[in-house]
């Protein structure tokens, strides 16, 4: 059968990005925010209405893909959703009246040196280019394409000390040596790979040195962390990713795609500084909103998705997003093969062994789903460190870290889309409620605004955001002839609720409620059939402003 997904090339994405900007210039800027460790351009999307407003005028969501280089599937899911807004703007009602209200920065391919390594390279890869494989360590096991079929698989070595044997069910499958198991035959396994400096003894594992972008952010950042490099956003990749947020004051949410597993990760604070209450409200809101959007369980990075007897992570771009600006902020990681298999979530955890018959169901749906083309089985080769072994298994590329069919990718592809609308939709959003000017003598007005709130989140979307962001302000702007008697010109006013904040009718003994408006007043002097323009800026709430006419007075 072979794999019919294609994933684009930074060459051929940077032509489909270009293409998709000139010919939709209404809603679609292009611009380079930043170039890779060895130059390469790395892409932003922005993606509004600009007849309904500027960009940063509007409540704006963040989206990226392909920060890990092997993930290319989250790359896909970033360029689904520019091309779904783009070719469904012209006819769909609901998009046309999302991109009039919302802003979408988006940035396809966070890594396109790593994904250059992919493309062109059997090699599994998370680095940005800093080093480029094969990675040869002083001592120890490292990635090589030892049969040069084009993958890098597993080696099995027979050793009367080893801890796995071959299933009596199905040749392919490994299983573990029972504990008090002895008298049979038994293997070691391996990544596929040379042994620099091999002594004869064990065969060491090295941490390889490749990096890890996603561990270079300023949060909690740690450089005994896997990938962390020398210091935070030192990767140009990385800091290209802050300065796009940081530029951007109206960004309110910000999404990473990944692969894989099929679940959406929330952050979590470091424990001494613990997610509060009115955040842990909204994310539970917003995670059941997501298991229905996409049919992904939303799940904790600590307790559910980190290895047993690892520590958690350090550096991680959503928990920046979230602990250091407040945005709302979810790590994406889409392709569940475990699910397609007939293996549900209830039946396995991750980054824990799969079972025997786990195993064989996988198998199962490769040899009937995709044709026998995910794995390959084991052939006897001749190692150069350790003799005679069998090379085979998943090709793991291409089966687990990303969706094998188009089928698939499709499926995966829109479930994110339907997310990140959905994140987008519960934003905060001000507006004008209600304006009055009303006429205390001849020349003298007293002129109110009533500004409130549309969404789902209050004006800083979170309680972390609400220190973090740009205050809520109103400016009130005179005509010529006209002069402000009392009140300030420039007002901060807020936050203001979202409905986030009434999940139920008041009572004294639940969370008590924020306001939902504010009101500003000014008394001013000016002539009758004036008008006068109050703007409010509120930051990830957006921007507006409305004219109030003098002549229209309440009355004396």
């Amino acid at each position: 059968m072979g794999f019919r997904v294609h994933f684009p090339t930074h060459a051929e994405l940077s032509a489909r990005l270009r293409e998709i900007a000139e010919r939709h210039p209404k809603i679609v800027s292009l611009e380079v925010v930043g170039r890779s460790h060895q130059g390469r351009e790395i892409w932003l999307v922005t993606l509004t209405d600009r007849s309904a407003g500027a960009p940063e005028d509007k409540p704006a969501l963040y989206m990226d893909g392909n920060i890990h280089a092997e993930e290319l599937t989250a790359g896909a899911a970033v360029v689904h959703f520019i091309e779904h807004m783009t070719s469904a703007f012209a006819t769909d009602a609901d998009v046309q009246s999302l991109l009039r209200r919302r802003t979408f920065y988006l940035i396809p391919m966070a890594d396109p040196d790593g994904a250059n390594v992919v493309h062109t390279s059997p090699h599994p890869w998370c680095g940005n280019g800093v080093f480029t494989p094969p990675l040869v360590p002083e001592r120890g096991l490292y990635y090589l394409d030892v049969d040069n079929d084009g993958y890098i698989l597993f080696m099995r070595r027979p050793d009367p000390d080893g801890e796995w044997k071959i299933s009596g069910r199905d040749t392919r499958v490994m299983v573990p040596r029972e504990p008090d198991e002895r008298g049979g035959t038994y293997y070691r396994l391996y990544p596929e790979g040379r042994i620099a400096q091999w002594d004869g003894g064990a065969v060491t594992i090295p941490q390889p040195q490749d990096g890890n972008l996603n561990r270079n952010f300023p949060a909690d950042w740690d450089p005994d962390e896997y990938g962390g490099s020398a210091a935070p956003i030192i990767e140009p990749e990385a800091r290209a990713i802050v300065e796009t947020i940081l530029a951007r004051p109206n960004i309110g949410a910000a999404l990473a795609c990944h692969t894989h597993s099929g679940v959406l990760l929330s952050p979590e604070s470091p424990s001494e500084a613990p997610v509060p209450f009115e955040d842990r409200a909204l994310y539970d809101a917003l995670n059941q909103m997501g298991e229905r959007l996409t049919s992904w369980p939303a799940i904790s990075v600590l307790k559910e998705f980190t290895a047993p007897g690892v520590r958690r992570r350090h550096g991680v771009f959503d928990d920046w997003a979230y602990n250091h600006r407040g945005l709302i902020s979810y790590t994406i990681e889409l392709w569940d093969p475990y699910r397609e298999a007939g293996i549900p979530a209830s039946e396995r955890k991750h980054f824990h062994p799969l079972t025997e018959e786990q195993q064989l169901k996988l198998l199962l749906w490769n040899d009937t789903v995709l044709e026998g083309d995910g794995f390959v089985d084991w052939k006897p080769s001749d190692h150069p460190e350790l003799g005679r072994v069998e090379i085979g298994g998943w090709k793991y590329i291409q089966v687990f870290r990303n969706c094998p069919t188009e089928e698939y990718l499709r499926a995966d592809v829109e479930r994110v889309r339907r997310f990140a609308v959905g994140v987008a939709e519960t934003l905060p959003e001000v507006h004008v409620q209600s304006t009055g000017a009303r006429q205390v003598a001849a020349d003298l007005f007293i002129v109110e605004a009533v500004v409130a709130n549309r969404g789902f989140c209050p004006t800083g979307v979170t309680v972390v955001g609400q220190k973090r962001g740009e205050p809520l302000r109103v400016e009130l702007a005179l005509a010529d002839g006209m002069a402000l008697l009392m009140g300030d010109e420039k007002q901060t006013i807020g936050p203001i609720a979202g409905r986030v904040e009434r999940p139920l009718p008041w009572n004294p003994w639940v969370r008590q409620w924020t306001p939902d408006a504010a009101r500003v007043e000014w008394l001013v002097r000016a002539p009758k059939g004036g008008a006068l323009t109050v703007h409010v800026h509120g930051g990830r709430a957006g921007r507006v402003k409305t004219t109030i006419s003098l002549s229209q007075s309440k009355g004396a």
